[in-house]
């Protein structure tokens, strides 16, 4: 059976591990938990934390009796509740692929134990398996009696009927572990690499025993040929492996980490090779060039853009429109708003098609893989090279290029052949053409090419930009009034459209841009252009007063010149003296604030902010604020440009004194004084 990989880390040590010894003993008896335990009504190292995760084992063995070689993942986990926000810790589910019986969970146990050691057992009747979807399903369960103070545990078998990749283990989560063990039982004709991440402190230990395995027959399908296993018994050196990890803080997540996984403490295992029979070694990886082979010849995926047969009823539909078209961008606009006009996106990422295109395209919803492969068969057919850029989405985790292991990938974009990078994805109807979905813009992707060719690509997109003039008035009560204009385009656009269509021509839409600051904010007028082309800038231009905008205070006026605390995400995200992950942002960026303001008959201007210029030293970030006065009017200019979204935590310390600064700018007031 064709194994399913995961993602892979970057760091490689290759096996038997080096041997080091334990003193403790991290062992937990079901039900048996200690008189300290059930007393505990904070956990010392970490004294706010919710819910602490008392002991956690996970157990690894491998079976040869049935059709597959199968992974028998057996974990217990326990956990004592602090607080009312540990609360939903008792609320448990449990992945699996489900499709063509892949993974199963079974053997599944739970109990809550009260501070006075009152048991509640988890009714059988409680579990519940839901199939999500074509692909995965899950359990369902939630702890019983649960209050603060008590201490749950559950546990369950997980059977993988594949030995290359066995789960990933995560010493790390969002509450503290008191401690997390991961045990394996590797019988030596099973060549696994050890990846590790965020793992220093880990103890290691390593026994050497004897054991018999019963292979009954099966097939293994390695580097895409069939190896068949006959039936024999195999005496075997089995590696008792264990990997500790103690007092493990939690991770401390923010807005600016795309997805917390990707950083956690963790480990996981890819299979190099295996020694069924004969003693013969046999390698599990083929190379990239060999993936993209495979790709390409894969009726899923390259055959869909390169058999006609699976797209000429789409060429049929398209062909009345693509009359019109002159050029290039007139195929591209006219191609891309085809699909999403007659497609609609059934929810679901993929890498393959899980039909023809044609079928895809009568039934009228797709997978993104399907939406996308549509677009590449069009533009291809039409005069306009392209080919598929294998990604995974920020929810998805991040793809390591160290092995060719498609399960990394869960998405497809569209590559233009040009000299510039050309990204396009037709598989969200809101996008604007040029962007990609933004959950994509995730680090690198994988261009096939039929033969064989790759490269791989950063993925990102356009800079995003919102630029906002203001013409106000000031009177002397601190009221200010005039109209806003706001200019978005791509991303920003795209979102405030959204926005508007669901409130409609609603003055609440204009509070957007808005601080909640300022409070009796009155909308007298509201309006958006270019609302339906979602490939133009959408201007909006609202009228509006603020009372008390200004702070008067005897003759002395202070006036801001932020209407709205547009840029506050990204400061609270940089609060931490040091950061051992990558700031992440959606998507690179360029606001410019242009403020025009007329002072009060009666004053003049006391003080005014200095000018300023920096940026960081590649110049991926820069600010400039810029002011005049001429007469009565007050003009200040500011722009802040991130040109990239990923700034890796090397870069943290001189980000975050840059945007410090930025910040601190944004924040100094105009000080009028009555004359």
């Amino acid at each position: 059976m064709k194994h399913l990989a995961n993602r892979l880390t970057l760091l490689l040590i290759l096996l038997p591990i080096i041997v080091f010894s334990q003193n403790k003993n991290y062992k937990m008896k079901w039900g048996k938990v200690s008189k300290e335990d059930l007393a505990m009504t904070s956990y010392d190292p970490a004294p706010t934390a919710a819910a602490v995760v008392l002991g956690e084992t996970g157990h690894i063995d491998f079976i040869f009796s049935g059709e597959d070689p199968t992974i028998y993942f057996n974990t217990h986990v326990r956990i004592k509740i602090l607080s009312e926000a540990g609360l939903d810790w008792a609320k448990i589910n449990l992945d699996f692929y489900s499709k063509g019986d892949f993974e199963n969970i079974v053997n599944i146990a739970g109990q809550t134990i009260a501070p006075d050691g009152t048991v509640s057992k988890l009714p059988k009747k409680e579990i519940i398996k839901v199939k999500r979807n074509e692909f995965w399903s899950e359990v369902k369960f939630t702890l019983p009696n649960v209050k603060v103070g008590s201490v749950i545990e559950y546990k369950y078998k997980k059977e993988i009927r594949s030995v290359h990749l066995p789960p990933f283990w995560y010493f790390q989560s969002s509450i503290p572990k008191r401690w997390s063990k991961l045990e394996m039982e590797r019988p030596d004709f099973l060549h696994y690499s050890i990846l590790k991440e965020y793992t220093t402190g880990l103890k290691e230990e390593e026994i050497l025993k004897s054991r018999t395995y019963e292979f009954i027959g099966f097939k293994q399908y390695i580097n895409g040929r069939v190896v068949e296993i006959e039936k024999y018994n195999r005496y075997a050196t089995v590696h008792y492996e264990s990997y500790i990890m103690d007092n493990i803080p939690s991770f401390d997540t923010d807005n600016l980490v795309s997805y917390p996984k990707d950083h956690y403490s963790k480990l996981y295992f890819q299979l190099n090779a295996t020694e069924f029979q004969d003693n013969q070694l046999i390698p599990v990886f083929d190379s990239w060039k060999d993936h993209t082979i495979e790709r390409y010849e894969d009726s899923r995926l390259g055959k869909q853009i390169t058999n006609k047969r699976n797209f000429n009823k789409i060429v049929e539909a398209i062909m009345p429109q693509m009359s019109s078209a002159k050029t290039d961008e007139d195929k591209i606009k006219i191609i891309a708003n085809f699909i999403s006009s007659e497609v609609e996106w059934n929810g679901y990422y993929s890498i393959y098609s899980r039909k023809s295109l044609n079928a895809s395209f009568q039934e009228g919803t797709s997978n993104s893989s399907e939406m996308n492969l549509m677009g590449i068969a069009l533009l291809n057919h039409f005069g306009i090279k392209s080919h598929p850029v294998l990604v995974s989405t920020k929810g998805h985790g991040k793809v390591i290029t160290a092995y060719p292991i498609s399960n990394q990938f869960n998405h497809i974009i569209i590559q233009i052949a040009a000299e510039e990078l050309i990204l396009l994805d037709f598989s969200k109807k809101s996008l604007p053409l040029g962007t990609i979905r933004p959950e994509a813009i995730n680090g690198k992707g994988l261009a096939i090419h039929e033969g064989g060719a790759y490269n791989w690509i950063d993925v990102t997109s356009p800079i995003t930009s919102e630029t906002s003039i203001m013409n106000f008035s000031l009177d002397e009560k601190g009221k200010l009034s005039g109209k806003l204009q706001i200019i978005l385009d791509n991303y920003k656009a795209m979102y405030f459209r959204q926005e508007y269509e669901n409130k409609g021509n609603d003055k609440e839409y204009a509070i957007n841009f808005i601080s909640n600051e300022f409070s009796q904010v009155k909308i007298n007028y509201l309006e958006a252009k270019d609302l339906n082309n979602k490939s133009a800038k959408f201007i909006n231009g609202i009228e509006l007063e603020i009372p008390n905008f200004a702070k008067e205070s005897k003759d002395i006026i202070s006036v801001p010149v932020f209407l709205n605390n547009s840029w506050d995400w990204i400061g609270k995200s940089i609060e931490k003296e040091k950061r051992n992950y990558p700031l992440t942002l959606p998507y690179p960026f360029k606001d410019k604030i242009i403020f025009n303001m007329k002072i009060p008959s009666g004053y003049t201007i006391e003080k005014m902010p200095e000018n300023s210029k920096f940026s960081l030293p590649d110049n991926s970030a820069s600010f400039s604020y810029r002011s005049s006065v001429k007469e009565n009017n007050i003009q200040v200019i500011i722009s802040l440009s991130l040109k990239k979204y990923n700034f890796p935590e090397k870069e943290y310390a001189d980000f975050k004194h840059f945007f410090k600064l930025v910040l601190d700018k944004t924040q100094k007031l105009i000080t009028l004084k009555k004359l």
